[in-house]
């Protein structure tokens, strides 16, 4: 009697076991098709959206001498956000003046500026992009110390301003 419903118990367990693994399957392809049908519908969208993110990011001179580290781009159908990263050895005032005036220029609105003993962090906003420079203050009293900044540009609605 015993071993019997020790067999009934493991053969409920299995089909439990089943169960479960084509639950979790269904919803894994259910998922898969939504993502996909979103991809269809917005996906264009959202890249001609990225390129020309990536096309006003062009559109802002570099400071004069610095060097590009690196570029990141990252979208998804609903936001996307554009990193670049950059060295010069250049007195991080004359760095933050730059930007705030390119800026400026291209009729970003400036939203804010915060300072901490890190980094200058400036905000700008232009057709519910935002646009955010970061400065990594310089670490010794010499005014030309190597500067390590990033320029982001983001839309969607972690970055609507």
């Amino acid at each position: 009697m015993d071993r019997e419903r020790m067999d009934t118990d493991a053969h409920k367990r299995r089909l439990l076991s089943r169960r479960k693994t084509r639950s979790i399957c269904i919803v894994v392809a259910l998922l898969f098709a939504i993502f996909a049908i979103d991809w269809q519908i917005s996906g264009k969208k959202a890249t001609q959206r990225q390129e020309a993110v990536r096309n006003e990011l062009q559109q802002l001179p570099p400071f004069p001498s610095s060097i590009r580290e690196t570029v990141n781009s990252t979208f998804k159908t609903t936001a996307g956000v554009i990193v670049e990263e950059r060295t010069v050895a250049s007195p991080e005032s004359a760095v933050e003046d730059w930007y705030s005036e390119e800026f400026a220029r291209l009729k970003w609105k400036r939203l804010s500026v915060q300072r901490s003993e890190e980094r200058t962090v400036m905000k700008f906003c232009q057709n519910n992009e935002t646009a955010v420079v970061s400065i990594q203050q310089d670490s010794g009293a010499n005014d030309q110390a190597t500067l390590h900044y990033s320029i982001q540009i983001g839309w969607g609605s972690p970055f609507a301003c």
